[in-house]
């Protein structure tokens, strides 16, 4: 069995209209594709021909968009037809486990091989922005371990079942739960007016707005990287105050980072902050007539957070499938193939 790779033009446009035939599966990579930012490092992988005709496509391919600089953050978005409606039987959902397609498994692998092979950029993360002694910095010490973000289970599985990823960091013991959103089917009940006292805005770069959002969560992202974020956030009327609630569109379009300080919950701050997020899709790239029939929208919230998962609910979320952040060691990709082919 053989596979080739491909390069793409950065801009997605040999691929957005193949990945719009297969949404919802594929929409953490297309909306990665349609946001505006890239980095001079950042680039896309198919395992076919950017000439390929968009009814010609294979039942089986591959698709990867990879920024190497932003590690230890995620630097890579990917999308398989293996679990593609068109794939796989009538019978299995998102929810479910996906058949095996061996095929769909040794592309996988070949565009991990061509990664491998291609130099690593310097991180524009300083070691000194990462606590000592946790995941990311150990990541960002290794140049052979690569974060995938929201990477579907059947993709998860296949990386894992030539143990390609190390069972020592965080990854498949912590499932996040997809939920998908039309955003024309927002509950009526939901308001973005805020009480009195309260008003909206913007973080501020000046006010030190991010430095409290990075204490606020273990996830170490670059003030640069927020900035280019989409993001609102509810102040007291009082101009010199700090935020109380605020959350962010990730780059692939996914509600982020999205919190409350504990003297404000119970006041639906959440649900508003994401309904006005919503409003804000304009910095995504729409397709043809998607503005008309309401954005798809995207949330993924870890299973054993039972709160932000009633948020979703009541915002009309339909949980749609189990992902993960998974760090995969590319130095262990000639092992994934010798293990995947003595189990044909």
């Amino acid at each position: 069995m053989t596979s080739s790779t491909y390069s793409h033009p950065s801009s997605g446009e040999t691929l957005l209209p193949i990945l719009h035939k297969h949404l919802p599966e594929s929409l953490p990579l297309y909306r990665r594709l349609q946001f505006h930012h890239r980095s001079s490092s950042s680039y896309l992988l198919a395992t076919f021909p950017p000439d390929s005709d968009v009814s010609a496509t294979p039942q089986c391919f591959t698709i990867v968009y990879l920024d190497r600089s932003r590690r230890p953050e995620t630097e890579a978005w990917i999308y398989s037809s293996k679990f593609s409606a068109v794939h796989h039987p009538a019978s299995e959902t998102l929810s479910k486990p996906v058949s095996s397609c061996p095929r769909c498994h040794w592309q996988l692998l070949s565009l991990l091989a061509h990664v491998r092979s291609v130099p690593t950029p310097p991180s524009v993360h300083p070691p000194s922005s990462l606590k000592q002694n946790d995941p990311y910095t150990t990541h960002l010490a290794t140049p052979t371990l690569l974060l995938f973000g929201a990477v579907h289970r059947a993709t998860a599985e296949d990386l894992h079942s030539p143990n390609l990823i190390p069972p020592s960091l965080p990854g498949l013991q912590n499932p996040y739960v997809k939920f998908l959103f039309h955003t024309k089917n927002l509950p009526r009940s939901v308001s973005t007016t805020l009480r009195p006292g309260l008003r909206w805005g913007q973080l501020r770069e000046t006010a030190g707005d991010f430095q409290l959002v990075r204490s606020r969560t273990a996830i170490p992202r670059l003030e640069a990287t927020m900035r280019q974020m989409v993001n609102v956030a509810v102040f007291p009327a009082e101009e010199s105050s700090a935020p109380v609630a605020w959350g962010f569109l990730g780059p692939d379009a996914s509600l982020s980072s999205l919190h409350v300080e504990p003297e404000y919950r119970g006041q639906g701050l959440a649900k508003a902050v994401t309904a006005r997020l919503w409003g804000e899709m304009g910095a995504f790239d729409p397709s043809e007539g998607e503005e008309e029939l309401g954005w798809l929208v995207h949330s993924d919230v870890e299973r054993s957070n039972a709160a932000s998962t009633g948020v979703q609910k009541s915002l009309g979320g339909t949980a749609s499938c189990d992902c993960f952040w998974v760090r995969v060691d590319l130095g262990k990709v000639e092992e994934g193939f010798s293990v995947l082919q003595k189990g044909q």
